[in-house]
């Protein structure tokens, strides 16, 4: 008597309608960025962030600056970001524009690339830093 598992019947139904294996596991594993990281530069900044597996949210709030973070999944470990960013002391608003990577499960790489020119930051203005799981 041969025993056929739940896994079995899902990999065989979804071979019939063209869905590879790899597909099914990609869909069960968690939202890779979501949860508490912290940086890895002396400031300490630590982010609180959702992600549904296809959107990316995060407030984050620092000496001087409020930051609101949105971004959307090119890949399952790629994301790219826009960080609007508020100066307290003056209002001055600006995007900066980047993309996170995935390093492993418990990090990941925030480079920033350029931003709208506003404020302090010129256009041309780089950032990378890395952020681990807390």
């Amino acid at each position: 008597m041969k025993i056929i598992t739940k896994s079995c019947l899902v990999s065989a139904a979804a071979l019939l309608i063209g869905v590879t294996y790899s597909d099914i596991a990609l869909t069960q594993q968690p939202a890779p960025f979501r949860g508490m990281w912290q940086g890895s530069e002396s400031d300490g900044l630590i982010i609180n962030t959702e992600d549904d597996g296809q959107n990316i949210s995060a407030e984050v709030y620092s000496a001087g600056f409020d930051h609101s973070i949105r971004g959307h999944h090119q890949s399952y470990a790629q994301a790219n970001v826009v960080v609007t960013r508020k100066n307290i002391g003056n209002n001055c608003v600006t995007k900066m524009y980047g993309i996170w990577t995935l390093i492993n499960p418990n990090q990941f790489r925030s480079q920033i690339k350029g931003t709208d020119g506003r404020c302090e930051l010129p256009t041309n203005y780089q950032e990378v830093r890395i952020f681990n799981r807390q």
